[in-house]
């Protein structure tokens, strides 16, 4: 059990390296080789977090992976980073039709976690019900376990069929805290109702995926 194998490497080293700052090293650079963190309980995860022969910010991601890849089918992204002129990515996210036809009312597609610059975040669509029903698409800023608040721009953008360039249909700014569960965005995306939106004449599924982009900018202090 990897609740057990966890226990042997923490002994390990406290046994082994007296210094905490050696510890932290050792096991930061050498646990996730001889543990398969996925694996444990949600019980030792939550002492991982706790534990202070780790640094916090190593023990933090993690945890975060391993909890993540819990979650039964999460959709991948993929993440481009720029620093200049300013700190932004683009994150890429490919939602097949037949995943969207099989969303119940306010049921939701969740990304799996991705980091920008140091932060957490993710990705859900949601068949939304609001006077009627259509597509929203929300971004998340995931609580870690430490207070955080993070100032963002976002925009959102979707892929058409005729041009195959990317359209933006949404732009804002907000300040994500760790307290803020729900996420931001928008409860219609494509401006049109569920049935119209999953219908076979939409613009927006190319071969039967939809494409969707989402631009992520840090503010400035």
């Amino acid at each position: 059990m990897e609740d057990d194998a966890y226990d042997i490497v923490l002994k390990w080293a406290q046994a082994r390296y007296p210094r905490m700052d050696d510890r932290h090293e050792v096991l930061n650079s050498n646990l996730t080789r001889f543990v398969r963190m996925r694996y444990m309980t949600h019980k030792k995860l939550r002492e991982v977090v706790e534990c202070e022969d780790l640094d916090h910010d190593t023990a933090s991601k993690l945890v975060l992976d391993a909890l993540f890849f819990k979650v039964e089918n999460p959709h991948p992204v993929r993440v481009i980073e720029f620093r200049k002129p300013k700190k932004k990515a683009n994150v890429y996210l490919e939602l097949k039709r037949s995943d969207c036809q099989k969303l119940s009312v306010n049921g939701t597609i969740t990304s799996q976690a991705f980091y920008v610059h140091g932060q957490v975040f993710q990705i859900s669509a949601q068949r939304c019900l609001k006077e009627m029903q259509s597509f929203g698409l929300f971004l998340k800023c995931v609580h870690d376990g430490t207070p955080t608040m993070v100032k963002v721009d976002y925009e959102f953008w979707v892929r058409e069929r005729s041009t195959e360039f990317f359209v933006k249909k949404v732009k804002a700014s907000f300040d994500f805290t760790s307290m803020d569960h729900l996420g931001r965005g928008t409860l219609n995306l494509c401006s049109m109702s569920w049935a119209l939106f999953i219908g076979n004449d939409i613009p927006y599924f190319i071969n039967d995926v939809l494409h969707l982009r989402a631009g992520i900018s840090f503010k400035l202090e």
